[in-house]
């Protein structure tokens, strides 16, 4: 018999969480990228907790009302202007994107060759 079992072993406080893709693994250490004056990208090393479904639990290493990078991290290099958006724009422009697609006709023209269509 098997059962999954989940804990509230309370709240921790001063802590972030952070989506996982945000956050990147280098030979032991944790970083993740901030935006800070004029939108450019910041490289911050940050210490880790407890991994939460899909979420790392920030001990140190950020604040309250630091903007992280979420999208686009493999992109990114120190001091490189970034255009922020949040969420909602992130869908918004990926449905217009989606729209742009150039979508194949359904039938092609028959060539009048036989055997061929």
């Amino acid at each position: 018999m098997f059962a999954r079992i989940r804990v509230d072993l309370g709240t921790r406080p001063d802590c972030i969480v952070v989506l996982e893709r945000a956050v990147t693994e280098l030979q032991g250490r944790y970083f993740v990228w901030t935006l800070g004056a004029e939108d450019k990208a910041t490289q911050r090393a940050v210490k880790v907790g407890a991994r939460l479904e899909g979420q790392w639990l920030i001990e140190d290493g950020l604040k309250v009302g630091d903007r992280v990078i979420v999208e686009g991290t493999q992109k990114v290099r120190e001091g490189s202007v970034v255009t922020p958006m949040t969420a909602a724009e992130m869908a918004q422009a990926a449905a217009a994107l989606a729209g742009d697609i150039v979508k194949p006709a359904a039938h092609a023209e028959k060539s009048g060759k036989p055997g061929k269509e």
